[in-house]
């Protein structure tokens, strides 16, 4: 009969029926291997015992416990391994980022460069006309602060701000806002030094940020 091994790297299992008696499980790849080897080779010795004595039941012998509770423990093992392999999503996007460089049209066609506007709410607008968001962002701006109104063609109807096209959606890319969400802004704030402090990707209000941009400040 192939028994567990108790040692520092076993732990016992509970639940299983008294007439068990106390099994111990490896919690170790390597070890559950050597056990499952062990299994099938007293599993062999039983099939031929019950061919020479023609009696007995597999399933009431100590080798199906010891199957089952290794089939258990591997499940167990398994489960754990899984979530490790993957990358916990962030409830908050990086916003290690610049835009000082970034340069978008005027609604003069005038090439323009984010960094002279700083510090600075921009306001992308690419599937969302949002003029009450822009003009409830205009009046909880703090003074020196500009609204930027973002959008793959100038924003002619989204309230206050200044308006520039970013036909080829360079601002979204550089502060990492993702794709466009329909009737949404995507809301980024953006410091004196060009540094970006907070990223909105989906909002049609100012609540979610409005703290933070009343810590913006020349």
């Amino acid at each position: 009969m192939a028994t567990w091994r108790e040692d520092d790297n076993s732990q016992p299992v509970t639940g299983l029926p008294p007439e068990w008696g106390r099994v111990i499980i490896p919690d170790t790849p390597a070890e559950l291997a050597l056990e499952a080897k062990r299994v099938r080779r007293e599993l062999r010795w039983a099939a031929r015992r019950r061919r020479w004595t023609g009696n007995g039941s597999l399933f009431r012998s100590p080798f199906a416990i010891l199957l089952i509770t290794l089939v258990l423990a591997l499940s167990s093992l398994f489960s754990m391994v899984g979530p490790l392999g993957r990358a916990p999503r962030s409830s908050e996007p990086d916003v290690d980022l610049s835009l000082t460089g970034v340069t978008l049209t005027d609604e003069l066609g005038r090439s323009v460069r984010i960094g002279k506007y700083l510090p600075a709410v921009i306001l992308i607008l690419d599937a969302c006309v949002c003029a009450q968001l822009t003009t409830a962002v205009t009046g909880a701006a703090p003074a020196g602060v500009t609204v930027l109104l973002v959008g793959r063609q100038s924003p002619t109807e989204s309230g206050p701000g200044i308006r520039l096209a970013d036909p080829t959606g360079l601002a979204r890319d550089r502060s990492g806002s993702g794709p466009a969400t329909a009737d949404q802004a995507t809301v980024v704030l953006v410091d004196n030094t060009g540094r970006v402090t907070r990223l909105v990707r989906a909002t049609t209000t100012v609540e979610p940020f409005r703290t933070e941009l009343l810590a913006l400040h020349p």
